[in-house]
C-alpha cells in the first residue's frame, strides 16, 4: 500500500491509535523516505513526494476532518525546545523553516559526512507557525536577528566561516532555508528549484556542525515547517471561499474579526479559531503570494523535525 493512500483500514488504525500524531509522522517519514536519492534526483524527489503528501492530507481532511483541530492543534506549543533549553548542557541547531522533507534527506546523507544519526522524531512549532511566535516564546525577541544572548549564534546566508562554538548551552540559528522564501513574500515570482534550496541548506548546516565543539550530541530542529503550494499542490478552494480567504486573511493567520465572509469560512471549515487568531486549515490557499507558505494549521507546517546526531570519532 502506498504511503500516500488513506483507506478504510488506515483510518481505523489512526482513530484507534494511542498517539495518532506519531502514527501520521511515521507515515510521512515513510512517504519522504530518501534512500538512494542523489543530487540529480532531488527535484523529482520533492515534486513526487509533495504530490503524495497533498493526496494524503486531502484524504485525511475528507475522512477525519477533526484531526487538525481536535488532535493536532492542542499539542502545538514547541515544548520540546523549551524542555531542551532548560537543560544545563545542550547544543541545538535551529534551521529556519527546516521541515520533515529536508531531514528525511539529512538522515540518509549525514553519515557520509561523519555524523551518526541517533534518533529521528518530531517536535512542534508554535501557533501561529511562524518565526516571530517561536522567538517571542523562547528568546523574548521578535526575530532571531534580535536575540541578545551570548549563547545564541545567528548564521546569515552571507556569513563568513564561524569560529569554534564551545558554549555549554548553545543555540545556533541558520537562516536557510527560509531565506529563499523572502523574494516570493515581497511580491517577486522567481521560482528557485528545491534541489538548490536543499543543497545550500545542507552546506550551511554542515558548516555549523563542524564548528560545534564539546558536545557529544547535537539536536537539529526548526521553528516551523512550510507548505509547498506551487501549481497543483494546494487543495481546491472553490469560489466564493477562495476570494473570501484572500479578503479576510491576507496571509495564513489573521486577527479575529466578524463579518459574512468570515462566518462562511468558519462554517465551511477552511479556517479555525485559536487564541485570538484565525488560522487557515490545511492546504487551502487564497493566493497569499509565493509557493512556500507557513503560519497556518497543517501537518507540514506544525510538525517540526527533531534529529539527534553525534560526530563519529576518528
Amino acid at each position: 500500500m502506498s504511503s500516500s493512500e488513506l483507506n478504510a483500514a488506515r483510518v481505523v488504525e489512526l482513530v484507534k491509535s494511542d498517539d495518532p500524531v506519531a502514527t501520521l509522522f511515521h507515515w510521512l517519514v515513510d512517504l519522504w523516505d530518501a534512500a538512494d536519492v542523489d543530487d540529480a534526483l532531488l527535484n523529482d524527489y520533492y515534486d513526487e513526494r509533495e504530490k503524495a503528501t497533498r493526496r494524503l492530507t486531502w484524504t485525511l481532511e475528507q475522512v477525519y476532518d477533526e484531526f487538525l483541530t481536535d488532535v493536532l492543534l492542542p499539542q502545538v506549543d514547541s515544548r520540546q525546545v523549551a524542555e531542551l533549553l532548560a537543560q544545563p548542557r545542550h547544543a541545538l541547531v535551529l534551521m529556519d523553516s527546516l521541515s520533515l522533507r529536508e531531514v528525511c534527506l539529512l538522515k540518509q546523507r549525514l553519515p557520509a559526512h561523519g555524523y551518526e544519526v541517533l534518533a529521528f522524531d518530531y517536535a512542534f512549532s508554535e501557533i501561529p507557525a511562524e518565526t516571530e511566535a517561536f522567538c517571542q516564546r523562547h528568546f523574548e525577541a521578535s526575530a532571531p536577528s534580535a536575540v541578545n544572548d551570548p549563547r545564541f549564534v545567528y548564521v546569515r546566508a552571507d556569513a563568513p566561516p564561524l569560529d569554534e562554538l564551545r558554549h555549554d548551552r548553545l543555540i545556533v540559528w541558520g537562516q536557510y532555508p527560509d531565506w529563499f522564501w523572502h523574494p516570493a513574500h515581497s511580491g517577486k515570482t522567481e521560482y528557485i528549484p528545491p534541489a538548490e534550496i536543499y543543497l545550500k541548506t545542507e552546506a550551511m548546516l554542515l558548516g555549523i556542525l563542524e564548528r560545534i565543539k564539546g558536545h557529544d550530541e547535537i539536536i537539529i530542529s526548526s521553528d516551523h515547517g512550510y507548505l509547498s503550494v506551487k501549481a497543483g499542490m494546494a487543495w481546491p478552494t472553490p469560489q466564493p471561499y477562495y476570494g473570501y480567504l484572500k479578503d479576510v486573511m491576507g496571509a495564513r493567520t489573521a486577527l479575529i474579526s466578524d463579518d459574512k465572509k468570515t462566518r462562511a469560512l468558519l462554517e465551511k471549515g477552511v479556517i479555525v479559531v485559536h487564541e485570538g487568531h484565525f488560522l487557515v486549515k490545511g492546504r487551502y490557499t487564497g493566493d497569499f503570494g509565493g509557493v512556500y507558505l507557513h503560519r497556518g494549521l497543517s501537518l507540514m507546517e506544525c510538525l517540526t523535525p527533531w534529529l539527534v546526531v553525534r560526530r563519529v570519532r576518528r
